[in-house]
């Protein structure tokens, strides 16, 4: 019996790092997972580059870890859905190649687990790096505490809205394996996006939580797919939350949230070269009316929402002081 209590409390990991020809951040990231505070778990690199360097330098400098050279490469949701179907254990993590764990992140999520028999999965915070640089920045915000999600609003809230809170970064998630076979990560809903859709799904078999603990650190660079606004994968995913969550499209958060995606792309725009006449002039014209919707609303929610001010003080101080 004490053996079995052993067991419960320490039930076996599979970390996965999805690696894409990122050799230097690879690095870091599996030096992360090896370091562990926590004894029953596993590392597997599955590279999907398209060069041989990263899985040179595993072989080279983490000669135990076991590597899954994937040739031919495979689409990105692809290649995250393959390693939903791969996973053996009881509890799994797919984790980018270019972000860190902190050495308590596996003792600490699994205790979650433990504590909470009935989730699904487990999300934390993060420390933001920018490049190489650390920040005191937390990933999430003004949160702290646990969150318990039982409802779907209660996750994409954090996404639709101007709330100080946001929501727990998607590579930091530890799941239950067995309450994560059978779900995929679907372009249809909501492209680049598909990940919010793919909580959704993996919330409606029970209940995910939420906890403040900065467990990683979560870096933003140049190649990020999120610092590329995409407005066709934002409506495909709006128009996914629509049909199956319950969201009303003219509802408060959904104009919290155009504005804000509105916004970036708007601010993106200095980088777009047009050279064909008729689409400069469909461009300027779009540009026209996006900015007198952005201006619009930033008058409204200036005069009528409090927490707008707050998350303005966040972005300013988040570029300024950290």
């Amino acid at each position: 019996m004490v053996a079995q209590n052993n067991a419960s409390m320490t039930p076996r990991v599979q970390i996965f790092i999805l690696a894409r020809d990122r050799m230097d951040f690879c690095r870091e990231t599996v030096a992360s997972a090896i370091a562990q505070q926590y004894e029953n778990f596993e590392v597997i690199v599955s590279d999907n580059s398209v060069s041989e360097t990263v899985s040179q330098m595993l072989a080279n400098e983490f000669p135990t870890v076991r590597v899954i050279r994937r040739m031919p490469n495979l689409p990105a949701l692809q290649h995250f859905n393959t390693l939903i179907a791969e996973a053996t254990e009881p509890l799994l993590v797919l984790f980018h190649d270019d972000d860190i764990l902190e050495p308590d992140y596996l003792s600490q999520m699994v205790s979650q687990f433990v504590a909470y028999p009935d989730i699904t999965a487990v999300g934390c915070n993060a420390r933001i790096m920018r490049g190489t640089k650390l920040t005191r920045q937390p990933f999430m915000g003004s949160f702290s505490g646990r969150k318990l999600l039982h409802m779907p609003y209660d996750l994409l809230e954090p996404y639709l809205s101007l709330s100080t809170i946001s929501p727990a970064p998607f590579p930091g998630y530890m799941y239950r394996t067995a309450m994560i076979q059978g779900l995929t990560l679907d372009a249809a809903k909501g492209g680049k996006h598909a990940d919010v859709s793919f909580l959704s799904s993996v919330l409606a078999r029970g209940p995910m939580l939420w906890i403040d603990a900065c467990l990683m650190q979560y870096r933003f660079h140049g190649n990020n797919d999120s610092s590329q606004e995409s407005i066709p994968n934002r409506l495909s995913w709006l128009r996914h939350i629509y049909a199956t969550a319950g969201v009303h499209p003219k509802s408060q958060a959904v104009r919290d949230y155009k504005f804000l995606y509105w916004s970036k792309w708007y601010s993106q725009l200095a980088s777009v070269d047009i050279r064909d006449d008729v689409q400069y002039l469909q461009h300027e014209w779009r540009k026209k009316v996006i900015l007198y919707f952005i201006a619009f609303s930033f008058v409204r929610l200036f005069c009528t929402r409090m927490v707008f001010w707050g998350r303005l003080a966040r972005v300013l101080k988040a570029r300024f002081f950290y």
